[in-house]
């Protein structure tokens, strides 16, 4: 990976609108690297999350369990803008421009690995 390309940089936080976590549907603040904000929801009192969360404690989580949180979380995620995130770090990965993610204090967070990080 060419360091001297701009790196693509982007910031979603996450903020539960009640601050503490509770086993029922939670309504979540998200901002955007932009500022911007939007709001998602995710289902923590489904019976199938709370199973899938208890199978997650095992050594070896059921297939089934982890593809059922990797959906949840995927619809989750498309209440928010990802889907154009999403996009623009394909995009950055096939010009081998680094991804970087920071936190809000602007604090640099992981680089993600060059091209084929996101094809899967």
């Amino acid at each position: 990976m060419s360091m001297d390309k701009k790196p693509h940089s982007i910031c979603l936080e996450f903020k539960r609108k009640n601050k503490a976590f509770s086993h029922e549907r939670l309504e979540y603040e998200v901002r955007h690297t932009s500022g911007e904000r939007s709001y998602a929801s995710f289902p923590w009192d489904d019976p199938e999350i709370l199973n899938a969360r208890d199978e997650l404690e095992k050594s070896q989580p059921s297939s089934t369990a982890l593809e059922l949180l990797g959906d949840r979380l995927l619809e989750f995620l498309k209440q928010t803008q990802w889907p154009r995130y999403e996009a623009a770090i394909a995009a950055a990965l096939r010009e081998e421009r680094p991804v970087r993610s920071h936190d809000p204090h602007g604090c640099s967070g992981t680089l993600l690995p060059a091209v084929g990080a996101l094809e899967a």
